[in-house]
């Protein structure tokens, strides 16, 4: 018979116990960077070999990146003459990078490598953090399903936001920019969780791929020390008959659909510049992608593409064929 999962009392208890920084505080102004320059406590540092140790980028990047913090998820590091690629490791705690650029999504889109390591982040610290014994991200209507909680989720947030600044948006009246700051913060937040609530799910789905469905066990001494208490429950939870049935029901629905992304690791933002040359090259050749005619009768060509064809049009049959 397979055992019946409650919610787990215990499991919640533990994350409000990490909750124990910051209660009550404002910390809005901790992480927006209102003159646009880097912590002057913070400096640069030179590397073993004398030259000078990665500093982000040439415009927003402070600061020592010099991390000596354990891997994600592990316990004892694991050396080899061959250098492996292991978990991403955390941000020492003092390191900045500034965040020059922010899409209406929330999104950081520059520098480049800052937003880079503002996602993986994002992983590093749900994979520390989230016990892997905590079913949902979400809160279902089932109260006996366990979730992250609202308070650690504002917790993760705010240890993730130690490590960025945000650059303060310009605004013509000073009386909108109490106004500008938190649209800012609440977008790049936003952002930031559903990015996180990705990671946890990737996080446990990898887990049951590549171990508990294969029937491995993890070596907890070289990478996964700090889940080794959770891991038989996480075991046990995903032989469950009812995590299997859930999981039948998720591949028939995967079956049914038909258009794939074919972007790869690189996402919308690395594919982007490959379809705008693929179109140039398109117009070039006097050929406009459909729809073709403007409205009423207007030219076609790049008038009429610019009216019909959308970026959300363009990215979808792109990222599909």
């Amino acid at each position: 018979m397979d055992p019946i999962f409650r919610r787990d009392e215990n499991e919640e208890n533990l994350l409000h116990n990490m909750i124990n920084e910051n209660e009550g505080q404002d910390v809005t102004r901790r992480f927006l960077n209102d003159s646009g320059e880097g912590d002057e406590s913070l400096h640069r540092e030179e590397a073993s070999d004398g030259r000078q140790a990665d500093s982000g980028s040439a415009s927003g990047g402070t600061f020592n990146l010099e991390n000596t913090g354990e891997p994600s998820g592990s316990g004892s590091g694991h050396s080899s003459t061959r250098p492996k690629r292991g978990p991403t490791k955390k941000l020492a705690d003092n390191v900045r990078y500034r965040i020059e650029e922010v899409g209406p999504d929330g999104e950081p889109l520059a520098p480049d490598d800052v937003k880079k390591k503002f996602v993986k982040a994002c992983g590093t610290l749900v994979r520390d953090n989230i016990p892997i014994t905590i079913r949902e991200w979400m809160q279902l209507k089932d109260p006996t399903i366990s979730f992250v909680c609202d308070t650690m989720k504002y917790r993760l947030w705010n240890m993730l936001m130690h490590n960025f600044l945000l650059r303060m948006p310009e605004v013509d009246n000073p009386a909108q920019e109490a106004a500008a700051r938190l649209d800012l913060e609440a977008r790049v937040k936003k952002f930031a969780l559903i990015k996180m609530a990705e990671k946890f799910k990737n996080w446990k789905k990898n887990l049951y791929l590549k171990f508990v469905k294969l029937d491995k066990t993890l070596d907890f001494e070289h990478g996964y020390g700090k889940i080794r208490e959770q891991w038989d429950d996480f075991v046990a939870y995903k032989k469950s008959k009812h995590a299997q049935q859930r999981s039948e029901i998720n591949q028939v629905n995967a079956a049914k659909k038909i258009y794939h992304h074919k972007m790869g690791p690189a996402g919308y933002a690395g594919c982007m510049p490959r379809w705008e040359a693929i179109e140039a090259k398109y117009f070039d050749a006097g050929i406009t992608p459909e729809p073709k005619h403007g409205t009423n009768g207007q030219e076609t060509g790049f008038t009429a593409m610019a009216a019909h064809w959308t970026k959300m049009g363009r990215q979808y049959i792109s990222s599909h064929t």
